[in-house]
C-alpha cells in the first residue's frame, strides 16, 4: 500500500505496512527482559479510530504494566507540509483536535485504564499540545492536562 500524492515529493515512507501481532509479542518479551517501559505510537495519518483502538487493545494486553502512554500519530503538526502527503486538504489544529479526539475516545473505550495516558505528539507546534489539552473532552483528559 502506498500513501497518496506525488511520491517523489513525499518525504514520508513510501510503503505502508501493518505492525503484526508477532512484532508486538516480540516487543513484549524484549520489554520484560530489559525492564524498560513503553510509549506506543498508533498510526494517525493512514488509519481509523477503530483500527487504532483494536491495535491499542492488543498492545495493552500483551505489554501489560510496561506501557506508559499511547501516542496518537507522529508529529501531525508537520502534516500541513505539502510534501507530507498524509492529511486531507485544509489540515489545521481544529481538524487535528477533532480527529485526534476520535482516536483517543476509541482507544479509551477499548483500553479504559489508558484514560489518563492518551495524547498527541508534535514536532514543533507545542501550542497544539496546550490547545489539545484545553479542548479535549473530560472523558479522556488527564488531570495534569486540565
Amino acid at each position: 500500500m502506498f500513501p497518496p500524492g506525488n511520491l517523489d515529493a513525499n518525504w514520508m515512507p513510501h510503503r505502508l505496512f501493518a505492525i503484526d501481532t508477532e512484532a508486538v509479542d516480540a516487543l513484549a518479551g524484549f520489554l520484560q527482559a530489559t525492564g524498560w517501559r513503553l510509549i506506543y505510537g498508533v498510526n494517525f495519518g493512514n488509519s481509523t479510530p477503530q483500527r487504532a483502538a483494536e491495535e491499542a487493545a492488543y498492545v495493552a494486553e500483551k505489554i501489560g504494566d510496561r506501557i506508559e502512554f499511547f501516542q496518537i500519530g507522529n508529529e501531525p503538526d508537520l502534516y500541513i507540509k505539502a510534501s507530507n502527503g498524509t492529511p486531507p486538504p485544509g489540515w489545521s489544529f481544529g481538524r487535528l483536535c477533532a480527529r485526534m479526539t476520535s482516536f483517543a475516545e476509541a482507544i479509551v473505550a477499548r483500553v479504559p485504564p489508558m484514560r489518563d495516558s492518551v495524547g498527541p505528539d508534535v514536532a514543533a507546534s507545542s501550542d497544539w499540545v496546550t490547545q489539545f489539552s484545553e479542548q479535549v473532552p473530560a472523558s479522556i483528559a488527564h488531570d495534569s492536562l486540565r
